[in-house]
């Protein structure tokens, strides 16, 4: 979940900040979450090689190293229950910039929507309260 205001925000932030152990040190799928399957979790080069024309597809765009992605993540567990079971997720951490630039994505964590192989539509930062309901009417749409 996120942080409910500025104050805890600011204080999760702080404490993060402090914590002298390295992202390496921490097993955290992320922030708050609930663990993804290791078997949605894929590798940048495969973006493309997993669309299929025939479904729908999901993918969560995300850099490890970034405390942002840890913080503010996408609680796709929690809009997947709005999602057409023929939809297909991964789970991507992104590594190199052309990723980025390729799906013109400027903030991570992102969720890209594939329709037909194409790129529909995306959303870039982290899912508040309010923005999560919006993004499950877009997708059960």
């Amino acid at each position: 979940k996120v942080a409910k205001s500025e104050e805890e925000y600011k204080k999760i932030e702080k404490e993060i900040e402090e914590d002298p152990r390295t992202i390496n040190d921490l097993l955290v799928d992320r922030y708050g979450a609930k663990p993804i399957d290791i078997a949605m979790i894929g590798r940048e080069e495969e973006i493309e090689t997993k669309l299929d024309a025939k479904r729908p597809m999901m993918v969560e765009l995300y850099n490890e190293d970034s405390i942002m992605c840890l913080l503010k993540s996408i609680p796709i567990k929690e809009i997947a229950d709005g999602v057409d079971q023929n939809t297909r997720y991964r789970k991507i951490e992104v590594k190199k910039q052309e990723t980025l630039e390729k799906y013109n994505v400027k903030e991570l964590p992102a969720l890209l929507f594939f329709k037909d192989g194409e790129l529909i539509k995306k959303y870039e930062g982290y899912v508040t309260d309010e923005e999560e309901k919006k993004l499950i009417e877009f997708i059960e749409e």
